[in-house]
């Protein structure tokens, strides 16, 4: 097998001899003894040495080879292009999402639930006049954040708003027509002076801005979210930006309104359309990192080099000369097998799954490997569909004691080692136990088969005398038909994971009396809306939710306005859970969450209403993570950064790391 200094040998060393550089001086005066001259010849007195003078030269040694960095990936990635299809929902983001992040640098990290600023001189906050909320008067047909739908609409007469000064639902009042007093929000982001695009263009407020009317467009396949709920977004100058909501909009994550830059003076010229399938937006995208992508050869590699404009370089340039991303395939021992011959230097995380635990340990028992892992920024867990759609006599979670008796028969400390060794994480509620909003006194039940059995029990659920082992039969369950058998039906994906999460749930349920079905289907279908999905249609029993983890708790994930129906197709709530006390915390949380006061009554309610009537049971927070040789120092995955290479431009190469 070919070593790496083969495969990417240095640049060819050329050594001339003292008697050619000799031959080479003489030709040379030949050439000019020659030509005709236009000025006075000047005599020379040739002294003749009495002796030998023999002189001493030093050789110049030989440059090194370059420092090469050799990052493996699943794929190839389709698109490096931010705003393309591709990147946002394609197979190949995650590959995308590393190479991405050698070329850019932030323009913000986040990190142990905080945004830190890296192109951003700070992170704007109300206590640095960053954000303020300003008056504004507001009139019939003005664009508006709606505070019961959350969604921004025109305002028409009859319709509920946030008055000046209102924080939550408690207040919000009908509008009668006219102008009325209300609130919005502004954010200005100020850019560190200095930073430059690869090809030397200073980067300014202008691009971020250029980037904004790009994920405006029509024609950019992305979610106007965002979009919809900015009044504007403006350079004040060639260093500011300012990002202004529509009234009632007051986003508890203002720290992240800053749109990626993207070089304004290179893609202007082309229409949104034709930024999608542009090489210099898909292949080489310029960046404003520490690396910029010198050549990409087609089903093989990436190849970067040093960025000379990248603003950090002093005093201390990007360690390596090279930086290459290999395309390996999706069999993660292949991929392992490469990592130990030193085809690979870092194995990313797209080449590795989340149950690869077992085949790296003991290379990571050997010291032949090192890994660097956190827990990913979902939570699986146990979806439980409480409000079934055409399911007459099947309301088989309507009541919580069910649900917590299922969460006292799961044995979730086994199954997630038995999943992740010792990597896995237990999250107790909808928030990592990590998390500054989490909750510390909220507990889920304990593994206590007997216990979980007795909450069953308690909800009408009855064993069958003859039949122990059977599944438990209904006596009074409200909404299920007496004489039911509790049997159910597990849906998930056709994921490896999912497969062996239902297999642990099986087992361990019938020791409980509940009889599981398994039942898989691709990832589409489990996506698909309402009303045809099997899950966001409603008509499940039990699935795997993968809710997400963010800055701050999303927690319209179980709000009563997300549940999906007819006029609600692409609500999240598929469980269809509705709690008054928990909706209103959800909606305290979003129209006034920026306050801290707020955040953390409402972050309270949220898991007090979660903990009791438990509409989903948190499982586990599956790893994330890269393996990669001894040597490289600097790596440090984190949870929330988009990819576990975000801090890429401080990796280096040593002995033995810090």
């Amino acid at each position: 097998m070919m070593n790496e200094v083969e495969k990417y040998p240095g640049r060819p060393v050329r050594r001339i001899s003292l008697t050619t550089l000799v031959t080479m001086g003489v030709a040379a005066l030949l050439l000019a003894s020659c030509r005709g001259s236009k000025v006075v010849d000047v005599p020379l007195t040739l002294i003749v040495p009495t002796g030998t003078v023999q002189e001493n030269f030093t050789p110049t040694p030989p440059a090194p080879p370059p420092e090469t960095l050799i990052v493996c990936l699943r794929q190839e990635p389709e698109s490096l292009f931010i705003y393309s299809e591709a990147f946002i929902h394609g197979d190949t983001a995650l590959e995308a999402g590393s190479v991405l992040q050698a070329i850019y640098d932030g323009p913000f990290d986040l990190i142990d639930y905080q945004v830190q600023p890296v192109i951003l001189t700070e992170i704007p906050g109300l206590e640095n006049g960053g954000v303020i909320l300003e008056g504004i008067n507001v009139a019939e047909s003005d664009v508006y954040l709606n505070p019961v739908t959350m969604q921004a609409e025109n305002l028409r007469v009859g319709d509920p708003y946030l008055p000046q000064g209102c924080r939550g639902p408690e207040c919000i009042t009908q509008y009668q027509g006219g102008e009325i007093a209300m609130e919005r929000m502004r954010v200005d982001f100020h850019l560190q002076d200095g930073w430059r695009w690869s090809d030397g263009e200073a980067l300014l407020a202008s691009d971020s801005v250029f980037s904004f009317h790009l994920d405006s467009s029509s024609e950019i396949p992305t979610t106007k979210y965002l979009i919809d709920r900015t009044a504007s977004y403006s350079a004040s100058d060639d260093l500011t930006v300012r990002w202004t909501g529509i009234p009632g909009y007051f986003d508890p994550d203002y720290a992240t309104l800053f749109w990626q830059p993207l070089p304004e003076h290179q893609l202007a010229d082309l229409a949104p359309s034709e930024l999608l399938g542009a090489d210099q937006a898909v292949r080489t995208p310029l960046g404003w990192g520490a690396y910029q992508i010198d050549s990409w050869e087609p089903g093989e590699r990436i190849n970067l080099t040093p960025n000379p404009f990248y603003l950090r370089k002093e005093p201390t340039p990007p360690p390596f000369d090279r930086v290459v991303f290999r395309f390996i395939g999706d069999d993660s021992r292949v991929a392992l097998q490469q990592l130990l011959t030193g085809e690979c230097d870092l194995l990313d995380e797209s080449t590795l799954s989340a149950l690869d635990g077992d085949l790296l340990a003991p290379y990571l028992e050997d010291g032949s490997v090192n890994l660097s892992w956190a827990p990913a920024p979902e939570i699986s867990s146990l979806l439980f569909n409480t409000s079934p759609i055409n399911r007459s006599g099947e309301m088989y979670f309507q009541a919580a004691a069910v649900r917590q008796g299922i969460a006292a028969c799961l044995d979730r400390v086994g199954l997630a080692e038995s999943l992740f060794g010792k990597y896995g994480t237990l999250p107790q509620s909808f928030l990592p136990q990590d998390h500054p909003d989490a909750d510390p006194e909220l507990v889920l039940p304990e593994f206590d088969p007997e216990a979980g059995a007795a909450l069953i029990r308690s909800a009408g659920w009855v064993e069958v005398e003859d039949d122990p082992g059977s599944a438990r039969v209904s006596w009074g369950v409200p909404g299920v038909f007496n004489g039911s058998h509790l049997q159910v039906e597990f849906l998930s994906t056709d994921s490896d994971l999912d497969a062996a999460l239902g297999e642990w749930l099986k087992r361990d349920l019938a020791a409980c009396g509940i009889e599981v079905s398994l039942h898989q289907i691709t990832l589409d279908e489990w996506l698909e809306p309402w009303p045809a999905g099997p899950v966001f249609g409603r008509t499940f029993d039990m699935t795997v939710l993968r809710w997400p983890v963010w800055l701050s708790g999303v927690c319209e994930m179980m709000a009563a306005r997300e549940i999906p129906t007819d006029a609600n197709p692409f609500g999240v709530n598929a469980g269809g859970y509705n709690d008054l006390a928990y909706s209103q915390a959800c909606d305290r949380l979003l129209l006034g969450g920026f306050d801290p006061a707020v955040r953390e009554a409402a972050m309270q309610s949220l898991q007090g209403s979660f903990g009791r009537d438990l509409p989903a049971l948190p499982l586990y927070q599956a790893p994330r993570w890269v393996a990669y040789q001894p040597d490289l120092c600097g790596v440090r995955v984190e949870s929330l950064p988009a990819s576990a290479l975000w801090n890429i431009e401080n990796f280096s190469r040593a002995n033995s790391c810090p």
